[in-house]
């Protein structure tokens, strides 16, 4: 029979504690993986990832003209409003401003850091569908 201290410890005890450390350790594990899949973005469908990758494209190629622009952030929000999942189409919409402010020279565009990290987050909710979403650098 094992000896702790000065005391002894039958095997049974030593399996019960074992279990319980088990079931603890389990619950740990599960537990950490559930936050973290709690806490991670919506991942978007792999359509709803190659439209966005189509709006980018067609935001890297917008002239400076105001009414083409207007026009062209009308056409790819109604491509937005088909998408499933919104919080990626949110982030589309914010590019969408930029990428028009950026064409036409408007002085009230998006800042540096607000629209890298939308860009930064959109990119994650197509990290399932293993779409890259080809945004320029943010200017």
């Amino acid at each position: 029979m094992p000896a702790i201290g000065s005391r002894q410890v039958s095997a049974r005890t030593l399996t019960v504690l074992g279990v319980v450390i088990a079931l603890v350790a389990a619950g740990a594990f599960f537990g950490i993986r559930w936050w973290n899949d709690y806490k991670r973005v919506s991942q978007a469908s792999v359509e709803d990832c190659r439209t966005a990758v189509r709006i980018i494209e067609e935001g890297k190629a917008l002239g400076p003209d105001p009414a083409e622009a207007e026009r062209w952030q009308e056409q790819t929000g109604e491509l937005r409003k088909g998408m499933e999942d919104g919080y990626l189409g949110y982030r589309i919409a914010v590019y969408e401003g930029w990428a028009v402010a950026v064409a036409t020279g408007n002085p009230d565009r998006v800042d540096r850091a607000g629209i890298a990290e939308s860009m930064a987050a959109a990119r994650e909710h197509c990290e399932d569908a293993r779409v890259d979403l080809p945004f320029p650098a943010a200017a």
